[in-house]
């Protein structure tokens, strides 16, 4: 079982949950931006779904101790014949031992190996999703407020063009109608920045419910870095996901121990061995009598044959899981490597081609109001334009970020979920 990071003082310090009378609206700008390395370790701290997973690998642990301990012997007391020709009888004691037979206690104690081996996988299938939901939920926190930044950026230029245009009504240049649509696009904007906001809010409250805490301190969230291109090679992830799939190395450690609960359900057949062994005084001749006992139960009615069945049905469920998983992870590779593609070519087509031309066009534009062959009007609708385009490049960026981030943490998401144990 790998062993989690350290928390770093200064991060619980950071990012520790405030009471909400002391925590202020806005994002506070001084203090050092939250980074995703910062929250991830937060997240493996505190968070409840790898507190129950370390229990039941804690668990399985004990299981496998006590399977392996051998049968205790009983210690007791035998009075026989009391009473005959008025003396105290037969006067003793006895040690009874039960011998396990058919290597079953080794069989049992390698059951529970193979069960502490599948939970210490399911704990990292725990680990992994929980890294990955804290980093789908920071992206989602980090572009968010880059939008409000352009968002606010528009709705300031959205002003100016509603300044300038009643100026222009003002001097009858331009139509009642015209002012009215500069107006209305600057509401809009207005209502997709407050919009911005809310989901701002809703997104910094989903991710501190992903890292285990109730809420953040309001401090921004560190840019998100810039992804590092995976495989280019659909059938090259698709190896690598089968070699370090945690999903699908704990549907092979279940089947496992499915095969080794079946050679004990098997071994069940044969009955276990007790030996009694006794010693007693027998008062009315005063003799020391010994008493030997060896007892095997004869299997004509119960021969495990119940437990076989049901260990024969529970190995061939877990082979079909082993191909269920594999099923499933080709199925959700395939989803997010067609994602990532087409995401990054938005996002490379708009930073190469798209984003170039307008900020190109913003120059000329400038250039040619200092030269007085353009009214500012157009310059501003100009930088509108660049905003806009920007913001749809953003979101070109956020799910080119997303789609990676899915195939770095191996298709793996949900950690609030339950699972089975």
């Amino acid at each position: 079982m790998r062993a989690l990071p350290p928390v770093e003082t200064d991060v619980v310090q950071c990012v520790a949950c405030l009471p909400m009378e002391e925590v202020p609206s806005p994002v506070s700008e001084s203090e050092s931006p939250l980074t995703l390395a910062d929250l991830q370790r937060l997240a493996l701290a505190y968070h409840p779904a790898l507190g129950r997973a370390e229990a039941q690998v804690d668990a399985a642990c004990g299981r496998w101790v006590q399977v392996g301990l051998r049968k205790n012997p009983m210690l007791g007391y035998e009075g026989t014949d009391i009473g005959e020709s008025g003396s105290a009888g037969k006067q003793g004691g006895f040690l009874r031992q039960e011998f396990v037979t058919g290597n079953k206690r080794q069989l049992a104690r390698e059951v529970a190996q193979r069960e502490m081996q599948q939970r210490q996988q399911d704990l990292e299938v725990v680990r992994q999703r929980v890294l990955g939901d804290v980093q789908a939920h920071y992206l989602e926190a980090a572009f968010a407020e880059r939008r409000i930044e352009l968002l606010s950026e528009l709705a300031e230029l959205a002003a100016r063009e509603v300044e300038l245009m009643q100026q222009l009504r003002t001097a009858q240049e331009v139509s009642t109608l015209d002012l009215l649509t500069v107006q209305r696009v600057h509401a809009e904007v207005t209502l997709q920045k407050r919009r911005g906001e809310h989901q701002l809010a809703t997104a910094r409250r989903k991710l501190a419910a992903v890292v285990g805490v109730t809420q953040l301190a309001p401090t921004r969230l560190a840019e998100p870095p810039r992804p590092e291109t995976p495989l280019s090679d659909w059938k090259d992830l698709w190896d690598r996901l089968l070699a370090e799939s945690p999903q699908l190395a704990s549907a092979l450690a279940a089947r496992q121990r499915a095969e080794a609960n079946l050679q004990l359900a098997r071994a069940g057949r044969r009955p276990n061995v007790e030996l009694l062994a006794g010693v007693q005084n027998d008062m009315l001749v005063q003799e020391t009598l010994a008493n030997v006992a060896l007892g095997v139960p004869l299997p004509l009615f119960d021969r495990n044959q119940g437990a076989i069945c049901e260990a024969e049905a529970e190995l061939s469920a877990a082979e079909n899981e082993i191909e269920r998983v594999r099923m499933n992870l080709q199925h959700r590779l395939a989803s997010s490597f067609g994602a990532w593609l087409d995401a990054r070519r938005r996002a490379e087509y708009y930073a190469e081609n798209i984003l170039p031309n307008l900020r190109q066009s913003l120059k000329l534009v400038e250039r040619a109001f200092q030269q007085k062959q353009l009214d500012y009007l157009t310059v501003v609708r100009t930088q509108k334009e660049l905003i806009q385009t920007r913001l749809e490049q953003l979101e070109a960026e956020q799910q080119t970020h997303a789609a990676l981030a899915e195939l770095d943490n191996l298709l793996l998401a949900d950690s609030l979920e339950s699972s089975a144990p």
